[in-house]
């Protein structure tokens, strides 16, 4: 039978309330829906493990809806705007990237940059892409997880913003 591409996606929340959303493209046989659906969850499973940040809501085949979530926890990148963005080999050859905000510091080499592959952590991730058949957006399937590098991403400031309420500044301002 052949294969169809369902998305899917998860959005956390960090520390301070910000929002992130992780996308991926699972193909399935229809017939093997229930694998599928498993396979999924392992794969929520697996992205919730690389990161601080906790999960709100889920989209596509392995669908929760929206989640009663708290705040992400306190860690080194406990901001949704750092991010650490794996670098998959498809099987044309060509590359494909997949993020995951907020990663835990566990999953680097000791200078903090640059993912460690024999990590427990990303051993589980690599395998639950794989199983879960993940594919970039046009069908190519994820053969091999190349590297995986954080991106600190800085926050924009918001200068000349009015403020209405004069007792949220402070008298240095």
């Amino acid at each position: 039978m052949a294969l169809i591409h369902r998305p899917g996606g998860l959005v956390f929340r960090d520390l301070r309330g910000f929002t992130s959303s992780v996308h991926w493209t699972q193909a399935l046989d229809s017939a093997a829906l229930p694998a599928a659906i498993v396979a999924a969850q392992a794969l929520t499973d697996a992205i919730e493990g690389l990161t601080h940040a906790t999960l709100i809501s889920t989209s596509g085949i392995a669908s929760e809806g929206v989640i009663i979530g708290g705040y992400g926890a306190v860690g080194i990148y406990s901001s949704v705007a750092d991010r650490v963005r794996f670098t998959w080999r498809t099987n044309s050859g060509g590359l494909a990237r997949h993020t995951v905000p907020a990663p835990k510091q566990a999953i680097f080499y000791g200078g903090g940059s640059t993912v460690n592959p024999a990590n427990a952590l990303v051993i589980a991730y690599r395998l639950a892409m794989l199983g879960a058949v993940a594919t970039t957006g046009s069908g190519d399937p994820l053969a091999e997880l190349v590297a995986g590098k954080l991106y600190i991403r800085s926050a924009h400031r918001r200068i000349g913003t009015l403020v209405l309420e004069p007792g949220l500044t402070g008298s240095d301002y």
